[in-house]
């Protein structure tokens, strides 16, 4: 309790506890009054299976409902039962598909399912509406579980965290709000763990650790705060570890492993070495054998998109072509998934990272058609980011282009490279000029400067 107790003096604020508003099973939606209308968060309780009396899914939707910012409303039958024992996910990736189309319908963010087991154990699942393939993020997806006993008692505090952890936002002002409430759930999430009197279902304590250190985690992204980025890396190590890992189904095991990618390829920015950005790089490769695109798409995306960026980043520092393409090809996968149409800036940002990639095996390797698919992927970029629409990063990918060329230029002599190298950075340059950004102006002036040197001798 120790950091706990420290980190949140610094970080919290008195929580503002409403009266419960939880619909009730009749439909009729009710609305935290306590909640600023800007920041609430709308989430559906399924009925959970085997639940016939629906006493355990009132309690859980009252223990999420009875929260300043949250909405909750109760879908009207049950998701199904999930067989946990699949290595390939069928029946999670159809119970997946029907619980998205409720979230679509209902327009709300989250799903909370899950069954009752042998009337001793009760399984929640958690379901983000869609996934968001933040840069670092601490969220739940489609594989994420908690084992509660029955009746849950205090533990359905827990299902207050993993609701407030599968909420995937796509702005830095809900990011801000949800991060407000997660200081005061972690908490309650910490004495819960921490209670020994709690008869845990066998893998229950398990499952409530990796929701802990997945919350742990994004309020580490979150506030910069490596120490307890450290914490949650150990506890997610511990959890996948012999004598804990055995108790976690396939899915639990796969969602896991990407947690704890995300956090060592975090972690890995301090560290002068390889070891850690490779474990991550690991890690990842797990968790992307189980969230497989056609199965589970959404979810397929989110891995091969961490993977991607983990990968690309060690090629930058081990200088391995493999990785290389590797990484190209993760983030050629999650395209599949994440469109021009329904997703453009992540596609956008996706076309970018395989154009990087490709360049640099195009530099390594001297290979003239993979420097052209690099062109390719970095202009296919510009149909979202246009100069008119995104300047800057616009001029950030005519930066690209330049840099692919300058390298074609100089290993073949080509002045013809060489002159379209220029072209692309005085572009950038403009932009950069015009908005103001120093470091960026500093850099490409070299760059251009560099170019028009060697375009002289080869003339001369």
């Amino acid at each position: 309790m120790g950091l706990w107790d420290s980190l949140l003096r610094l970080w919290s604020t008195p929580a503002t506890i409403a009266k419960n508003q939880a619909r009730n099973p009749d439909g009729q939606r009710a609305a935290n009054a306590d909640a600023p209308k800007t920041s609430a968060f709308a989430i559906l309780v399924a009925p959970f299976y085997n639940d016939t009396t629906l006493s355990l899914t009132q309690s859980v939707a009252e223990a999420i409902g009875g929260r300043s910012g949250l909405i909750v409303q109760m879908a009207s039958s049950p998701i199904g039962p999930v067989d946990d024992s699949e290595e390939v996910p069928v029946s999670l990736a159809a119970a997946v598909n029907k619980g998205r189309s409720l979230l679509e319908s209902s327009d709300c963010q989250v799903l909370v399912w899950g069954e009752v087991i042998d009337g001793r154990a009760l399984r929640l699942r958690f379901l983000p509406r869609q996934m968001e393939g933040e840069f670092a993020s601490g969220e739940l997806l489609a594989g994420d579980s908690l084992d509660l006993p029955v009746p849950p008692g205090t533990t359905a505090d827990l299902a207050l965290g993993g609701a407030l952890a599968a909420l995937q936002l796509s702005t830095d002002h809900d990011r801000k709000h949800r991060l407000d409430r997660l200081r005061t759930a972690i908490n309650a999430v910490d004495l819960v763990l921490q209670d020994g009197g709690i008869a845990w279902p066998v893998g229950g304590k398990v499952r409530a650790a990796i929701l802990y250190a997945t919350m742990m985690s994004e309020m580490a992204y979150r506030t910069g705060h490596r120490p307890t980025l450290l914490r949650a890396s150990e506890i997610l190590r511990t959890c996948l570890a012999p004598g804990s890992i055995e108790s976690l189904s396939p899915a639990n095991r796969a969602a896991a492993s990407l947690h704890y990618g995300d956090v060592l390829s975090e972690l890995s920015h301090g560290d002068t070495d390889e070891t850690t950005l490779t474990n991550a790089v690991q890690s990842l490769r797990q968790a992307a054998r189980f969230y497989q695109h056609k199965q589970l798409p959404e979810e397929s995306a989110q891995v091969s998109v961490q993977l991607g960026r983990a990968l690309q980043r060690l090629s930058k520092r081990s200088n391995n072509t493999s990785h290389m393409k590797e990484g190209a090809q993760a983030f050629i996968m999650a395209t599949q998934v994440w469109t021009s149409v329904t997703r453009p800036d992540r596609w956008a940002d996706l076309q970018t990272g395989i154009g990087s990639l490709l360049g640099q095996v195009a530099e390594f390797s001297g290979n003239a058609e993979i420097a052209e698919r690099a062109v390719m992927f970095f202009t296919a970029a510009t149909r979202i980011w246009s100069r008119d629409k995104d300047p800057r990063r616009w001029a950030n990918v005519m930066n690209n282009i330049g840099a692919v060329r300058f390298a074609q230029g100089k290993r073949s002599g080509d002045v013809r490279q060489l002159r379209e190298a220029t072209e692309c950075f005085s572009k950038a340059l403009e932009i950069y000029t015009m908005v103001g950004m120093t470091r960026n102006i500093h850099v490409i002036q070299k760059n251009i400067a560099r170019v028009e040197r060697l375009i002289a001798s080869q003339s001369s």
